[in-house]
């Protein structure tokens, strides 16, 4: 979340929208690609691009939340941290 907007591409800007990106991503994959059309195999992939989403989305907001970017946390212990910080 350090990059300033102007050099995100199209993907990136939609997914700091958080709420919208999951429900973006899964019409994109299932309409604009196609995917639709490709039964099964299609379904699944559009699934699985949704869920990756889903939880992108989630950390984004977890991070936002907690009032920090993704990258000043490495592994659990920026959650450790960040409970330090509240109480505190």
């Amino acid at each position: 979340m350090q990059t300033p907007v102007a050099e995100l591409n199209f993907a990136d800007r939609i997914r700091r929208r958080i709420i919208p990106a999951p429900v973006l991503v899964f019409l994109h994959t299932l309409f604009a690609k196609g995917l639709i059309f490709d039964g099964w195999a299609g379904w699944l992939y559009v699934t699985q691009r949704t869920l990756a989403e889903f939880l992108l989305s989630l950390r984004l907001l977890e991070e936002k939340v907690a009032g920090k970017s993704v990258a000043d946390r490495s592994g659990d212990k920026g959650i450790e941290n960040a409970e330090r910080q509240k109480a505190g």
